[in-house]
């Protein structure tokens, strides 16, 4: 009889995409405040809130590829 792993779970797959959407959108939103406090401090108009949310576009992707790579690390066992 096959053993069930609990890393299988289709749940606990669905828990990490959960995971990893949070943190794209939390990156974005406060590359979006950091720019737009950017745009105040410097009076560079919207640009800076677009640059800023742009920004931490890039970061939560970065953050999710390393988040990746770390977990299938640890599947290969």
């Amino acid at each position: 009889m096959r053993n069930p792993n609990n890393n299988d779970s289709p749940w606990r797959l669905l828990g990490w995409f959960g995971v990893a959407g949070m943190n794209v959108a939390i990156c974005v939103v406060i590359g979006y405040f950091l720019g737009k406090w950017l745009s105040e401090w410097l009076g560079g108009g919207p640009i800076w809130s677009a640059v800023g949310a742009l920004t931490g576009l890039v970061v939560g992707v970065v953050n999710i590829v390393y988040f990746i790579k770390k977990l299938t690390e640890e599947t290969d066992g």
